[in-house]
């Protein structure tokens, strides 16, 4: 069992790696693809979910990349770029009442 757990782990780091590579040249349809891919070994990885939202944030999909940045949270992440990334959102979306609540957790 040890063992399957080594192999998901190098998978899920496997897709979390090409897709960071695809994220670089800004192909993000290719690195979406990839994060998603990684959380079908690892559901519960804070990082993939922040960079499915940057990817989806980058798309212009800002309503999904909260869903995806907020996931990250509810997971426990406590990373600058997972706030950054959804205030952006929200004043890209034009909700002050959001974004106000997101800058005094900042």
């Amino acid at each position: 069992m040890n063992l399957l757990f080594t192999d998901e782990i190098g998978k899920t780091n496997n897709y979390i790696s090409i897709g960071s590579n695809y994220l670089e040249e800004q192909q993000f349809n290719e690195a979406i693809k990839n994060f998603e891919k990684a959380l079908i070994f690892d559901d519960r990885n804070k990082e993939v979910y922040f960079l499915l939202g940057y990817s989806y944030q980058n798309l212009n999909k800002y309503k999904k990349a909260l869903s995806f940045y907020n996931k990250a949270v509810k997971l426990g992440a406590d990373d600058g770029r997972i706030y950054y990334g959804i205030a952006e959102c929200y004043s890209l979306l034009m909700d002050k009442e959001k974004l106000l609540f997101i800058i005094k957790k900042l």
